[in-house]
């Protein structure tokens, strides 16, 4: 009971969390255009991310070490722990030294032989260059700590930091709007500060716990497997990658940029649908490597199930409004929407239903450290499916056919989980996890969908409408996956959460 009354509590500080940075990222954003011109808001972003080209190496180191540390966390070895912590530390120091060699050498070769930038802006060019690699150099250090934190399921810290550096960044963003020049320089750099602070508050309130006290001993041994473990996800994400460019540039090729404008408008919306629903998730990994490392292999399923299950819901629930006013919520969003968005996205919403289930699967595989095979064959799948995209095109289908047929990369990569999850956790337990979260949830979509569209039907667009709709969507989901979708123990876990929360509302007499 208390550790699904934690699981709830950690998941509304991760949605609390999103909703708010989110806000504030979108303020920011506006602010800082407003700030530095098109030009200069465009050197931000373009100098900056010459250093983020190597984000990808950092994303999987990092969800190797997470993963690591959580399962010895899990096994109760801190010994273990402190030894990988410290390895940890170590291999990514000496990873900082070399990003920044590569960036002073081959990176500041290509920003003065190739980056174009307007005429005078050199300067400006080099110096928040040389801000963006103090950041990655800022933010690889920080992982071993933040891995850390997330192993000890203390969300509520990180929903705090995270909130707070969000405000801390719209707050730079005006105080360099009150500056007259070298404004782009002053930002980058106070960019570059922001996280050297948010690192010193992660290392002092990380030296609570032991496996943190730093010994300078490089573990080989219990290093080898993380950067096994790192390898394959950094050659997931090098798909990713290039499954996004690969299809762009395709698309680009024989549709022209109109179509790019469209892509990207609908990868927009489906993308922070997903980001906001499969939050959800982080909340159940660290339990499930957990219960992986203790081979409770009853909780690791019901971790599981039950991620799925919310993530899949919570997606529903945001969703299923937006496809049924997908016209309005896009012309209230852009005014004059590019031709096919509506089209486009709601192929994208549909698909993403899907893409909740593969997520979480996915990471259930990773929680049991065995990401080879998933690595591999979702890489197949991600090349299958530009190469339909461009057979599609050259035959000379319209591009939506093509960019449905792109879509059909989720069933193939959920159908790729479910073959591994059967193949290492046993058939009984994945045909349970997808009877009862996914196939259940997709039939609840379904039906709160042709809800929705009757609904809307006894009423013209707008924003009214949309108003209701989302608000019966909410209703109509929350009140259906509680009587049908949950059992007993996660119904009175539900009630006992809501109980303790109305008591804590309650005026003091």
């Amino acid at each position: 009971m208390a550790g699904n009354l934690r699981l709830a509590k950690n998941a509304l500080m991760l949605y609390g969390r999103t909703l708010i940075t989110t806000v504030v990222g979108i303020v920011t954003v506006r602010l800082t255009l407003q700030a530095l011109g098109v030009d200069d808001y465009g050197l931000l972003n373009v100098a900056g991310s010459l250093a983020g080209v190597f984000s990808f190496v950092t994303v999987g180191l990092s969800i190797g070490v997470s993963r690591f540390m959580t399962f010895e966390l899990g096994r109760g070895d801190i010994g273990r722990m402190r030894r990988t912590f410290s390895s940890a530390l170590i291999a990514f120091s000496a990873i900082c030294i070399l990003f920044v060699i590569l960036g002073e050498t081959v990176g500041l070769w290509y920003l003065r032989n190739y980056l174009t930038v307007p005429a005078g802006s050199e300067s400006a060019a080099f110096w928040v260059f040389q801000a963006s690699i103090l950041t990655l150099v800022t933010m690889l250090i920080r992982t071993p700590y933040n891995a850390v934190i997330v192993s000890h399921e203390k969300f509520n810290v990180l929903a705090l930091m995270e909130t707070l550096y969000s405000m801390m960044k719209l707050g730079a963003v005006v105080y360099v709007s009150n500056i007259e020049e070298s404004r782009v320089i002053i930002l980058a750099f106070i960019y570059a500060i922001l996280p050297l602070v948010y690192l010193a508050t992660y290392i002092i309130y990380t030296r609570r716990y032991p496996e943190t006290h730093v010994t300078l001993h490089f573990d080989k041994v219990l290093f080898k497997p993380i950067v096994n473990f790192s390898s394959w996800e950094i050659l997931g994400s090098v798909s990713k990658m290039l499954k996004t460019s690969g299809f762009n540039m395709v698309v680009n090729f024989f549709c022209g940029v109109a179509m790019n404008a469209t892509i990207g408008i609908a990868n927009t919306v489906s993308g922070a649908v997903v980001g906001l629903a499969y939050n959800l998730s982080g909340v159940f990994y660290p339990g499930m490597v957990k219960a992986y490392a203790k081979k409770n292999m009853l909780e690791f399923s019901t971790l599981t199930y039950r991620a799925s299950l919310g993530s899949m819901i919570l997606y529903g629930i945001v969703a299923m409004p937006l496809i049924a006013e997908c016209d309005y919520v896009l012309r209230l969003w852009l005014g004059n929407p590019p031709r096919l968005s509506p089209e486009l996205c709601l192929i994208f919403l549909i698909a993403d239903s899907l893409l909740m289930a593969q997520l979480v699967g996915a990471e259930a595989i990773k929680a049991a450290g065995k990401n080879r095979a998933l690595n591999l064959l979702q890489s197949l799948s991600a090349a299958l499916a530009v190469g339909l995209v461009f057979m599609a095109l050259y035959g000379g289908l319209s591009p939506l056919t093509a960019c449905a047929l792109f879509s059909l990369d989720v069933l193939f990569s959920l159908t790729i989980v479910a073959f591994l999850m059967a193949r290492n956790f046993g058939v009984a337990a994945t045909g349970h996890f997808l009877k009862n979260s996914v196939f259940k949830v997709l039939f609840l979509e379904l039906a709160v969908y042709l809800l929705l569209r009757m609904f809307c039907s006894l009423m013209e667009p707008s924003f009214l409408r949309l108003t209701l709709c989302c608000i019966l969507s909410a209703t109509i989901f929350s009140i259906l996956s509680y009587c049908l979708l949950l059992n007993d123990d996660e119904r009175t876990a539900v009630k006992n959460f809501i109980r303790i929360k109305l008591i804590a509302l309650k005026p003091v007499q």
